[in-house]
């Protein structure tokens, strides 16, 4: 408003006088805006000002005229100091002399000027005069230079590569802009300032420690030392110098708090690594991809081993020539994200290159001359019908995985329980302990087959759509153990006179495709409104094993049944950034989701759950694997609402908090409101404190509800079932349990951030994590021992003993982690170390829930090997140190890794404690050569020194044919192994 204008009108004296006087006002507000605006912009502006920044500029604008300028803070990061000598000159001249020319634009509104920067539709149309330009490129931290990058005009195809001393010659304007790209360093953006351009890339791998899309909805970036959480973000590259080949395995020996490993003879964790973060269990860790939620595995783990009675994700299925970055959130989420999210997130981002490729290949072994490798892997980005700002980016992969065999000689009978008997009858069948007994203990046979499909196109200046498609087929194998011709309930000598390992095959489809259109704006909403349809089938089988009691008249070979799961999200998200607010600034977020979820169990061939003619001699299929029967075949869905909010705010350029809130309805067991509070200090920007509180929750999954199986036992010539009972029967309710309901959480964050000298990077997390009603399954009671012996549904069927899923009991989790990474330049190369570590401890936090009615019988619904396996069957320590040197064309990495100790829970000693396993350390060692910028040769030794756990030495082998045991494993069984690869990047 016009000052003079304002003063004039509230002269004089009187009530009257006054209203009057305001009447007028608010008659003549607009033409007053009007006039003020059309004043400011005519104002003329005096400026002298040499080598200052533009915000400077805009501080001096404000002193001699009415404007008030809104910006983004980090816009003027790339743009030079400026200097300018203006006499009375208007806003638009002095903004055509620096402003327009910074590939910047501006608004007016009143006299608000907005500055944001330009898009390329919105800049005029100006005719290219070329001119010679030459510069150079180098590594910004080494000085190396790099040959092969990429320097084109933004917004042609005018562009060039080095040549092989980093040099380029490129015809362009003075105020274009150029930019210059390399695969595994950061892009920029150039402006064209003189003849000569000396130009510096850094690693992506610093890139990266600053752009983060899990846990915010802030439109900033943040370093390390400015995030409110913690959050580990691994590039290609780090995943790469594992030297490993499957994504789950990569990020167990990169990241210290995330342990997936592999199991040998444990049914479905035989196709699908069950994986923890923070001493967890698998399925409360939420897996995204580009921020959308992935579904799970369809096969739910009722086996003794690490995350019994859990579903988990499949990583493995995602090529990881797809990835452009991990981010792995060690912060409770499910405020933000929704159930699941207890322990934290692991986000996987999608590559969303427009240009270029890869193509790589590799091959391993191990020591021992199995487990052999075979991996080709193509990656292709580019634009969408040329339209700029659009891309499709596709992977595919093909992989081979061979079994490996760590198994012991077999100890055990083979004809007859008399060793003196039996030795004569080996001795007379010629038959072989080793070559004769098909079981193999270790790695599964995997052979797979995956297409990824990332893709995004402007629909207009705000707006784009985009998707992400996947799809991968997995072929597996494991194995069972063996099963003696002696062994008179289950032999079948006229089909197996030297008995018989069963083969357990399987395929596993997953599908994934979400479906998008989003929006963004520096100074309206962002809004992403999107579909997600995810789903897992897998398929299961037995070979090479009959049913006993049908003997000569058994196939060989029968279907077990499907497993299926899948889920439908949409969801509308909403958020804002603004900088106007009396806080430095806030971002909000709202949004709503909807989920369904379904969950089939399909049965089986008939002969796999069916009694044969000779059932009154001989085992009902005892081949490890029993197929599902019509009664067990499920087919159920239900569905999900939840609506959210969030809020982050700087309130000071110091001091952050955060604030989320979500309530959620399931259509089967009702609603849960998750909240969360974060907050960050920077004391300065070397230094901060962070810390979170969490209430979040996990929804029963469908698997658990639903899941129904029968292992049927012959005693004493009769068949007596082992049932695994649904949460809503009969024989559940009637002992006091039964309708499950949500764990929920309460997670407490505190740690520090710290960058030393520019080099050194520390960070220190601690936490606490309490999970009231977890759920977990029964041990198997004896009907018997629980009084239903006598009860008529039990006779009719002939049970011996059943289990189910219970929220028996409550559990804490304690535990610090601790990154350390160092960058130094050591002589002509570029030293880099790092040294990660967690240690936890999880713990029952509550007695055993027993009810009154199992009570009664003096019997606990929970054993103390299922409580091993939450409690001491993960290491509560892993320390991972890292070296690694880059110089030239060469680069090498040397990891140690320490496991800690754990217990088995199956090798039990004379006063049945369990058998304490050693720590355990692990050397690996990565190498790395560049032939051209091109073409690049690796090669690793895995586990150097062929270490292995201890062997069990109280049970629990299965006579030597799983010596290291199968509950526990702290790295695998694999050993020394070798890989060697060549990628191309073109």
């Amino acid at each position: 408003m016009n000052y003079k204008f304002t003063k004039k009108l509230l002269k004089g004296s009187g009530k009257l006088f006054l209203i009057k006087g305001i009447t007028i006002f608010l008659l003549v507000l607009p033409f007053g805006q009007a006039l003020a605006s059309t004043y400011s912009e005519n104002k003329k502006l005096n400026l002298n000002l040499k080598n200052s920044s533009i915000e400077i500029l805009f501080e001096e604008i404000e002193k001699q005229s009415d404007f008030v300028f809104l910006y983004r803070s980090d816009l003027f990061d790339e743009i030079p100091a400026i200097t300018i000598q203006v006499n009375e000159a208007t806003l638009e001249e002095v903004f055509e002399k620096v402003i327009i020319k910074q590939g910047l634009e501006y608004e007016i509104e009143d006299s608000t000027v907005i500055i944001r920067k330009s898009f390329p539709e919105r800049k005029p149309n100006k005719p290219i005069v070329p001119e010679p330009i030459k510069g150079k490129v180098t590594d910004k931290s080494t000085g190396e230079s790099i040959v092969g990058a990429s320097v084109v005009v933004k917004g042609t195809t005018n562009g060039t590569i080095t040549d092989v001393n980093g040099n380029f010659s490129l015809a362009a304007d003075k105020g274009s802009i150029l930019v210059i790209s390399f695969v595994g360093y950061s892009s920029i953006e150039m402006k064209v300032e003189g003849n000569f351009l000396d130009i510096g890339l850094l690693s992506s791998t610093t890139e990266l420690e600053s752009v983060v899309v899990v846990g915010s909805f802030a439109n900033r970036t943040r370093t390390n030392v400015e995030r409110p959480v913690p959050v580990d973000v691994l590039s290609p590259k780090e995943l790469q110098t594992t030297g490993q080949t499957e994504l789950g395995q990569m990020i167990h020996f990169q990241a210290p708090s995330f342990h997936s490993t592999k199991y040998g003879i444990v049914n479905v964790t035989s196709y699908v690594d069950p994986a923890t973060l923070r001493g967890m269990g698998p399925d409360q860790t939420l897996v995204l991809i580009n921020g959308k939620r992935r579904h799970q595995s369809a096969a739910l783990n009722v086996n003794r081993v690490v995350g019994k009675g859990s579903v988990g994700t499949d990583l493995n299925a995602i090529p990881t020539a797809a990835i452009q970055r991990v981010e792995i959130l060690r912060d409770g989420a499910a405020a933000q994200y929704g159930s699941d999210a207890i322990a934290g997130i692991v986000n996987l981002v999608l590559k969303d290159a427009d240009s270029g490729g890869s193509v790589e290949s590799n091959f391993g072994v191990s020591s021992r001359g199995d487990g052999e490798l075979y991996k080709v892997a193509v990656n292709y980005g580019a634009k969408i019908n040329n339209k700029e700002g659009s891309y499709v980016n596709t992977t595919i992969s093909l992989r081979h995985s061979g079994e490996t065999d760590r198994k012991d000689t077999y100890s055990g009978y083979v004809y007859d329980k008399d060793p003196v008997v039996d030795e004569q009858l080996i001795s007379e069948n010629n038959f072989d302990r080793d070559n004769d007994v098909g079981t193999k203990f270790g790695q599964s046979r995997n052979r797979s087959a995956s297409l990824f499909i990332n893709s995004a196109y402007p629909i207009n200046i705000n707006w784009e759509a985009y998707s992400t498609i996947g799809a991968s087929y997995k072929d597996l194998l494991s194995f069972g153990f063996f099963r003696q011709p002696g062994r008179d309930e289950r032999k079948v000598l006229s089909l197996f006179p030297k008995g018989y390992s069963p083969l357990f095959p399987a395929n596993s489809t997953d599908v994934q495709a979400t479906f998008g259109i989003r929006k963004a704006s520096l100074n309206d909403w962002n809004v992403d409104i999107n579909g997600t349809y995810g789903k897992n089938w897998l398929a299961t089988y037995v070979d090479e094993a009959p049913n006993a009691s049908y003997q000569q008249y058994s196939p060989t070979e029968y279907f077990v049944g499907n497993n299926n799961f899948g889920h439908q999200n949409m969801g509308v998200t909403f958020s804002k950034t603004t900088f106007s607010t009396p806080t430095k600034a806030m971002t909000l977020a709202f949004g709503a989701q909807f989920r369904r979820e379904e969950y089939q169990i399909t049965a089986g061939d008939r002969v796999g759950y069916t009694i044969g003619p000779f059932g009154d001699q001989f085992e009902f299929s005892s081949p490890g694997k029993i197929a599902f029967s019509p009664s067990e075949a499920v087919d159920q869905d239900r569905t999900n609402f939840g609506l959210f909010g969030d809020i982050e705010a700087d309130i000071t350029e110091k001091f952050l908090v955060g604030a989320a809130l979500r309530y959620e309805n399931y259509s089967d067991f009702g609603g849960n409101v998750s909240g969360k509070i974060s907050t960050r200090y920077k004391v300065n920007e070397l230094f901060s404190i962070r810390g979170s509180i969490n209430r979040g929750f996990r929804a029963p999954s469908l698997h658990q509800v639903n899941f129904s199986a029968n292992d049927p036992q012959f005693d004493e010539g009769d068949v007596v079932n082992v049932l695994h009972l649904r949460q809503d029967d009969d024989l559940v309710k009637e002992l006091g349990y039964g309708n499950l309901k949500a764990e929920t959480s309460l997670d407490f964050n505190l740690g520090v951030t710290a960058q030393v000298g520019g080099k050194l990077l520390v960070t220190v997390d601690a936490y606490q994590i309490k999970v009231k009603d977890r759920i977990i399954i029964s041990e198997n009671l004896d009907v018997n021992d629980i009084g239903l012996a006598d009860n008529q549904e039990v006779i009719n069927g002939n049970i011996g003993e059943i289990q189910f899923f219970t929220n028996a009991v409550d559990t804490k989790t304690q535990g610090l982690d601790l990154v350390l990474t160092y960058n130094e330049n050591l002589g002509k190369g570029k030293l880099i170390g790092s040294m990660a570590a967690t240690f936890n401890k999880t713990e029952f936090d509550s007695e055993v829930r027993t009810s009154d009615e199992l009570g009664a019988f003096g019997v606990e619904v929970i054993d103390r090997r299922t409580k091993g396996l939450v409690e001491v069957a993960q290491p509560r320590s892993k320390i991972i140190f890292s070296l690694g040197y880059d110089i030239n064309k060469f680069s090498s990495t040397v990891r140690v890794s320490r496991f800690g100790e754990i217990q088995d829970v199956d090798s039990r000693d004379e006063e049945d404690n369990f058998q304490i396993k050693a720590a355990k350390f692990v050397t690996d060692l990565v190498l790395g050569f560049n032939f051209t910028s091109r073409l690049n040769w690796n090669a690793s030794v895995n586990n150097i020194f062929d270490v292995f756990p201890d062997k069990n030495e109280f049970g629990g082998t299965f006579n030597g044919l799983s010596p290291y045991g199968r509950s526990t494993s702290q790295f695998g069984l694999m050993g020394r192994f070798f890989s060697t690869g060549i990628s191309y990047n073109f």
